[in-house]
Formats: C-alpha cells, sequence, structure tokens
C-alpha cells in the first residue's frame, strides 16, 4: 500500500472540503429558486474567471451585475459581444460589472483563446462541470443572461437575445 505523503494528505482533504462546500451552495442555492426555477439572488457560490478572479455574491455587493451564460458555437453570443463590450465600457465606470459564464460543453481551450483574441473587457469564468449552471436554475441554453440588481436579487432572466436599450434603461435605474 502506498501512502501520500502529509502535505498531499492536507491537499487531498482540502479538495474534498472545496467539493463539499461547493456541492453545499448548490444544494442552498436549489431551495432559494423562484417557482419558475430561477434563483431569488445570486446563488451563495463562488465563480473563478480565466485570469484568476473569483466573483461571489459578496464581490459585486451594492453594484448591479450582469451574469451570461455563453458559448463559442453560439451565433447569438458572438454577435451581443460587441454590445456587451460597448455596455460593459459605458457602465462599469458607475460600478456596473459583467461575466461571461461558459457551457460546460466549451472546450475551455477555445473559450480562452476567444476571449483573448476578442480582448473581452469583462470577466470570462469557464464553467467546466456545470455547477454555475446548475446553480442558476439548470442554465442549458444560451444565450441566457441573468440581471443582478445591487441588493443582490435577480432583476429578470433572459432567454436568448438581449433587448440592449432596455437593459441599459434598467441599469440607469439602478446606478
Amino acid at each position: 500500500m502506498h501512502r501520500l505523503p502529509n502535505h498531499a494528505s492536507m491537499h487531498g482533504s482540502r479538495a474534498r472540503w472545496s467539493v463539499a462546500l461547493l456541492v453545499a451552495g448548490c444544494l442552498v442555492a436549489a431551495f432559494a429558486l423562484r417557482d419558475d426555477g430561477v434563483p431569488k439572488a445570486f446563488p451563495p457560490i463562488s465563480i473563478a474567471t480565466i485570469d484568476g478572479r473569483s466573483f461571489a455574491a459578496s464581490a459585486v455587493e451594492g453594484r448591479p451585475l450582469l451574469v451570461t451564460f455563453w458559448s463559442t458555437t453560439c451565433v447569438v453570443c458572438l454577435r451581443e459581444m460587441p454590445e456587451l463590450e460597448a455596455l460593459y465600457r459605458r457602465f462599469s465606470p458607475r460600478g456596473f460589472e459583467i461575466i461571461a459564464v461558459s457551457m460546460p460543453w466549451d472546450p475551455p481551450g477555445e473559450v480562452v483563446r476567444l476571449a483573448r483574441a476578442r480582448a473581452l473587457p469583462y470577466p470570462v469564468a469557464l464553467d467546466v462541470d456545470g455547477a454555475v449552471a446548475r446553480a442558476f436554475g439548470d442554465v442549458s441554453a444560451t444565450p441566457t443572461h441573468f440581471l443582478i440588481g445591487p441588493g443582490g436579487d435577480v432583476a429578470f432572466r433572459r432567454v436568448g437575445a438581449l433587448d440592449f436599450s432596455g437593459l441599459e434603461d434598467r441599469l440607469q435605474s439602478m446606478l
């Protein structure tokens, strides 16, 4: 029988705890869903971005946040990116944030390549195991957008192309 050195055992223990906390967070999120399956508020999860940042409800508290689920093969998603970039550049100085979450079926290397090639100004996250999509009510279609209000509540969910003028109006009232 091969025994791991102490530091490796501790790392394995930390990994098990991390997985347990992630599962617990998803279970809590499942109980915080509206009747239509949409979360009432930003789920109690942390989303890691491709540049090493982390997003959690506390990280964006008091500011509006657009969580957009997308895919590198989604024509509508790719068509919306320039408008999302413009929206981000216009409202981020006032506190608005966007995080783009790739779908579990998207190859991570392709997501990173596209995000870097387009020099996306907002954070991009990989959802390799689907935990983020599950926490947001089992997102399975792209694009799917969630606008989180400054109080952490889900102001709206939109499956499909965004109405950017309507979104801008909402952001004006939130900022």
